[in-house]
C-alpha cells in the first residue's frame, strides 16, 4: 500500500509537473502566437506597402525589413524546437503515467490526457500558422528582393539622368557665359562708337558756333560802316537843313508822312520780333533736351540776341536823329526834296541791310535747329541701338 501510495504520489507529482510545464509552454505559445500575429500584421503591411517603398528606393528600409524577416525566422525555429520538446515530454509523461497509473487515478489521467490532446491540437494549429507565417515571410523576402533590385535599377537610371542633366546644365552655363561675353564686347564697341560720334558732333557744333561768331563779327563791322555812312549823311543833312527855312510847312507835312511810314515800319517789324522771340523759345526748349550742348548754343543765342538788340537800338536812334534833323530842316525848301529823297534812299538801304541781317540770323537759327534735330535723332538712334543690344 505504501508503495502504491508512493507510486501514486510520484505519478501525481509527475502529472503536476507536466501540467505546469504544459501551462508554461501554453503561455509561451500564446506569447509566440501574439508575436506571430504581430509578425503576420507586419508582413502583410510590408506586402501591401512593398511597391510604394520600392519606388522610393530606400536602402535603410530594406535593411530593416530584412532584419525583421530574419528575426521572424529565428522565432519560428525556436517555436518549432519548443513544440518538439513539448511533444516529446508529453509522450514520455503519457507512457510513464500509463505504466504507473492505478485504478483510482484513471479518470483524472483521462481528463489530463484529453486536455493535453486539446493542447497538442492547438499547438499543431499554431505550428501550421507558424509554417504559413514562415512561407509568407519567405515570399515577402523574395518580393522585397525583387523590389530592391527594381529600386537599384531606378536609382541607376536616376543617377545617369542626373549626370546628363548636370552636363547639360554646365554646357548651357558655358554657352550663356560666351553669349554674355559677346554682348559685353558689343556693348563696349557701341559705347566707344557713340562716344566718338558725340565728340564728332560736338566738334561740328563748335565749328558752326565759330561760323556764327564770324558772321556776328561781320555784321558788327557792317554796322560800324553803316554808322559811319550815317554820320556822313547826318552832316550832309545838317548842311541841307540850314537852308530850309522857307518851306517849313511842306517839310512838316512830309515829316508827318515820314512818321507814318516809320510807324508802318515799326508795325511791320513787330511780327518779325515776335517770330524771333518764338524762335528763341523753341531754340531754348531744344537746348534743354541737349544738356551737354546747352552752353555753346546758349552763348550763340545770347550773342545773336545782343546783336539784334544793338541793331534795333541803333536803328531806333538813327530814326530819332532823322526825325530831329527833319524838324530842324524846315528852313530850306529847295534842298528839302533832295535831302528827303536821299534820306529815303538811305532808309531803304538800311531796311534792306536789316532784312539781310535778319535773314542771315534766321538762316543761322534754322541751321542750328536742323543741327539740333539731327543730333537729337542720332542720339535717339544710338539709344535704341543700345537698348536693342
Amino acid at each position: 500500500m505504501a508503495s502504491g501510495e508512493g507510486d501514486t504520489g510520484e505519478t501525481m507529482e509527475i502529472h503536476a509537473e507536466d501540467s505546469s510545464r504544459t501551462e508554461e509552454n501554453l503561455s509561451d505559445s500564446d506569447t509566440n502566437r501574439e508575436s506571430k500575429d504581430g509578425s503576420n500584421i507586419i508582413i502583410n503591411a510590408v506586402l501591401e506597402n512593398g511597391v510604394s517603398d520600392g519606388n522610393e528606393g530606400s536602402g535603410d528600409t530594406y535593411d530593416e525589413l530584412l532584419q525583421m524577416v530574419v528575426d521572424l525566422k529565428f522565432q519560428n525555429e525556436f517555436l518549432k524546437s519548443q513544440f518538439e520538446g513539448f511533444s516529446n515530454v508529453n509522450s514520455v509523461s503519457s507512457e510513464s503515467s500509463i505504466q504507473k497509473g492505478v485504478g483510482d487515478t484513471e479518470d483524472r489521467e483521462s481528463d489530463i490526457v484529453k486536455e493535453l490532446q486539446e493542447r497538442i491540437e492547438s499547438l499543431n494549429k499554431e505550428f501550421l500558422i507558424e509554417k504559413q507565417t514562415r512561407i509568407a515571410s519567405e515570399e515577402a523576402l523574395k518580393h522585397l528582393q525583387v523590389v530592391y533590385s527594381d529600386a537599384e535599377e531606378k536609382a541607376k537610371d536616376l543617377a545617369e539622368q542626373l549626370v546628363e542633366a548636370q552636363n547639360k546644365l554646365e554646357h548651357e552655363i558655358k554657352e550663356r557665359d560666351e553669349k554674355y561675353s559677346e554682348l559685353d564686347a558689343k556693348l563696349n564697341r557701341l559705347h566707344k562708337r557713340a562716344k566718338q560720334r558725340i565728340q564728332e558732333e560736338k566738334d561740328d557744333l563748335e565749328a558752326r558756333f565759330n561760323e556764327v561768331n564770324e558772321s556776328a563779327e561781320r555784321a558788327s563791322s557792317q554796322q560800324s560802316a553803316l554808322q559811319q555812312e550815317l554820320e556822313r549823311t547826318r552832316k550832309q543833312a545838317n548842311e541841307a537843313l540850314k537852308a530850309m527855312d522857307s518851306d517849313r510847312q511842306q517839310l512838316r507835312s512830309a515829316n508827318n508822312k515820314l512818321r507814318d511810314t516809320i510807324e508802318d515800319l515799326r508795325r511791320s517789324l513787330e511780327p518779325k520780333e515776335t517770330a524771333l522771340e518764338a524762335l528763341q523759345l523753341s531754340v531754348a526748349e531744344k537746348e534743354q533736351m541737349l544738356e551737354n550742348m546747352r552752353g555753346l548754343l546758349q552763348a550763340a543765342d545770347e550773342k545773336r540776341q545782343a546783336s539784334l538788340a544793338e541793331l534795333s537800338a541803333k536803328h531806333q536812334k538813327n530814326i530819332e536823329s532823322l526825325e530831329a534833323q527833319l524838324n530842324d530842316a524846315l528852313s530850306d525848301r529847295s534842298k528839302a526834296d533832295e535831302s528827303i529823297s536821299s534820306l529815303q534812299v538811305l532808309v531803304a538801304e538800311k531796311e534792306s541791310r536789316i532784312a539781310e541781317m535778319e535773314a542771315a540770323s534766321t538762316g543761322e537759327a534754322a541751321r542750328l535747329r536742323a543741327a539740333m534735330e539731327s543730333v537729337k535723332g542720332e542720339i535717339s538712334h544710338l539709344k535704341q541701338e543700345h537698348v536693342w543690344f
